[in-house]
């Protein structure tokens, strides 16, 4: 069976939502960015669109490495990025594909703060 998150796609949508339900858009409302699977590397480039640089928001995260899938989650092993916490750790993603549609959600914890963050994903390739 063909591993179904190989590809490249095109990121629709990234949301935050805190344990208390409030919906944030970390890279603004009209995110830009790609993620890329091949058989054994990945590679993702998130930014937030232009209109967005003078707000008070997260402005670019990339970072690429090898990565396992299996049974709707995904491990992100990274090699490189530009967050400098993340080089040699394993980021573990859920994700679900309907369609062309990649959806992939994690918990986080940034400043004694936990939350959720979706991202949406449209299959270009």
């Amino acid at each position: 069976m063909a591993n179904p998150i190989l590809g490249s796609w095109q990121l629709i949508s990234m949301t935050s939502k805190d344990h208390e339900g409030n919906l944030s858009y970390p890279m603004g409302e009209n995110p830009i960015g790609i993620i890329m699977y091949n058989e054994t590397t990945m590679s993702a480039i998130l930014s937030c669109h232009h209109n967005d640089l003078d707000k008070d928001l997260l402005h670019h995260v990339s970072y690429a490495g090898t990565y396992d899938a299996k049974d709707g989650k995904a491990y992100h092993h990274v090699s490189v990025s530009s967050e400098p916490t993340w080089p040699g750790r394993s980021l573990e993603r859920n994700f679900s594909i309907t369609n062309d549609i990649l959806k992939i959600w994690c918990h986080e914890k940034l400043n004694d703060q936990e939350f959720e963050l979706v991202l949406i994903w449209k299959k270009i390739t």
